[in-house]
């Protein structure tokens, strides 16, 4: 049997007497041969990473202690963080069939960002707010015992004082101190000023240095000493304390020692 291929002999020569050769076809690498699809962890993490600061924001409870302001802008930055890393392995590990990488690597800054900056930026502005607000509640539960006070010609008895004070409020919930905010009353009287009368409180010296209110887990109505201070200042290492002369300082631990609380 003759051999087919061999029965078409050589190829024709062409017009200027070279012999023609049959077209070859060019050959695609096959690692080339289709497209590659983007990530859909990068995808996914660049919008975390970019919406997650505003969404942990709105998140953000709003009566409640910085701590726990700050802990939905920490969960959603860090599930970014981890979606950028493990979307940058799972590229890695695709051999170029995925894309992405770079969205990824930007995710993954943009989450570190916000966990270095961003976190500490928003619970310092927490700190500030809620202290601010204690401050400015202080500040009209002071001015109430001084009403009550002139009224009186003298202060209440320690024992009750929320209750004798309550009348001058709309509701309690001035009583209430921001970075305490599931106690009914964040603060007590200093037990050694009940119904002290107006004629031994004014000849008493260094008003502006006895406390007259400060903050304690003690509850509606709590009264005592020093031994009742919360253990753990509120406001950053700071507490607020409003004095017998009517008058609101922060003040830290280390500069408490100087206040009076037997006058």
């Amino acid at each position: 049997m003759s051999d087919p291929d061999a029965s078409h002999g050589p190829s024709p020569p062409s017009d200027d007497g070279r012999e023609r050769h049959p077209e070859r076809r060019p050959t695609l690498d096959p690692s080339l041969s289709f497209r590659r699809r983007t990530s859909g962890l990068a995808v996914a993490a660049v919008v975390l990473s970019l919406g997650g600061p505003w969404l942990g924001l709105f998140l953000a409870p709003r009566n409640a202690p910085a701590r726990e302001k700050v802990l939905p802008l920490l969960a959603i930055a860090s599930a970014a963080l981890a979606l950028s890393i493990i979307a940058s392995i799972r590229i890695g590990l695709a051999r170029k069939r995925l894309a992405g990488l770079d969205a990824s690597i930007v995710s993954v800054l943009i989450s570190v960002g916000v966990l270095l900056l961003g976190v500490p930026f928003f619970y310092n502005v927490s700190v500030s707010l809620n202290t601010a607000e204690c401050r400015s509640d202080l500040e009209q539960i002071g001015s109430a015992f001084q009403m009550y006070f002139g009224e009186w010609e003298g202060l209440p008895l320690a024992d009750r004082w929320s209750d004798s004070l309550l009348r001058d409020f709309y509701d309690a919930s001035i009583f209430v101190c921001p970075e305490a905010p599931k106690a009914r009353s964040g603060y007590a009287m200093n037990s050694a000023l009940s119904g002290v009368s107006a004629a031994t409180m004014m000849n008493k010296p260094g008003l502006d240095k006895t406390v007259l209110l400060f903050e304690s887990d003690l509850g509606w109505n709590g009264a005592g000493g020093p031994e009742a201070l919360v253990k753990r200042p509120r406001h950053a290492g700071r507490d607020v304390f409003v004095f017998a002369d009517g008058s609101v300082r922060i003040l830290e631990r280390k500069d408490e020692a100087g206040l009076i609380w037997r006058p």
